[in-house]
C-alpha cells in the first residue's frame, strides 16, 4: 500500500506506507496537568494499538519523513499570561508508522471539533 504525501514544495510525493510497531512508548501516558502551559490547542493523536494520547500544543505538523511533531510556540508567564517563545519548542516527536491520525479535539469530550456532520454514501 501506498500513501501520498504533500511536500514542502506544494507537489505530491508517493511513499511506501511505514510498518506500524505497537510496542510500548518510550514515555508515561500520565499527565501532570502542566500540558496547558505548552499549548493552546487540544490535540488527539491515534495510535496503531488503538490507544490515543491527548496533548495541549500550539500546532502539530507531519514532516516530510511522517514523523508527527507538537509545537509550543508560546510560554506561559508568572503571571498566567501568553507571550510568543524566541524559539517554538518541539513539546512530542512520534515516529512515522507510531501513529495513525490526529485531529484538534474538544477539551469536553475528545471529539473532533472540526466535523460537522458525517453523512452516510448514497446507494
Amino acid at each position: 500500500m501506498e500513501i501520498k504525501m504533500p511536500s514542502s514544495t506544494g507537489s505530491t510525493r508517493t511513499t511506501a506506507k511505514p510498518k506500524p510497531n505497537p510496542g510500548p512508548l518510550p514515555f508515561s501516558m500520565q499527565g501532570s496537568g502542566d500540558a496547558v502551559r505548552y499549548g493552546d490547542l487540544y490535540w488527539s493523536i491515534g495510535l496503531p494499538d488503538g490507544r490515543e494520547v491527548f496533548v495541549m500544543a500550539d500546532r502539530v505538523e507531519v514532516t516530510d519523513i511522517g514523523a508527527l511533531v507538537c509545537w509550543a510556540d508560546q510560554r506561559t508567564t508568572t503571571d498566567g499570561s501568553k507571550e510568543p517563545r524566541d524559539t517554538p519548542v518541539p513539546t512530542l516527536g512520534i515516529a512515522a508508522g507510531q501513529w495513525t491520525c490526529f485531529y484538534a479535539a474538544s477539551v469536553l469530550g475528545g471529539d473532533p471539533v472540526a466535523i460537522d456532520s458525517l453523512v452516510a454514501p448514497r446507494v
